[in-house]
């Protein structure tokens, strides 16, 4: 099955002067949550639906609590997770950059080297107009 895409405008300035590019955007089929990929999983495995559902809750909290705690979390065959951090400002020195004045601006995801190699095989087609 093919990822559909759309084809979009951007707009950028290249040596003083505006061009107009056209690139791919992707038009996607919706969006999956926890209970439909247990659902998919149920269909493969020959756990049930509710456990598995359970499991999924689980491991977002576990992630969530070993982020917090300081740690990457790699799923194997999925990627790897960790936060960014960042401060208000930059300060001059080492010293002023206390614990006070970090905050975690987000979670990171890098995906598994599995996973970003088979991006190559990803199909895509426009999808028709109706």
């Amino acid at each position: 099955m093919a990822h559909f895409y759309k084809v979009g405008k951007k707009k950028f300035r290249k040596n003083g002067i505006w061009q107009e590019l056209n690139y791919p955007v992707g038009v996607y089929k919706g969006v999956l949550n926890r209970d439909d990929i247990a659902n998919i999983l149920a269909e493969r495995t020959t756990i049930k639906q509710a456990d598995l559902a359970g499991a999924l809750v689980g491991l977002s909290q576990i992630i969530e609590e070993k982020l917090h705690q300081g740690y990457k979390v790699n799923l194997e065959g999925i990627g790897i997770f960790s936060l960014s951090l960042t401060s208000d400002i930059g300060y001059f020195s080492p010293e002023e950059v206390l614990p006070r004045r970090v905050k975690a601006n987000k979670v990171c995801y890098k995906a598994s080297q599995k996973l970003q190699k088979n991006l190559e095989f990803v199909q895509f087609e426009r999808p028709r107009n109706k």
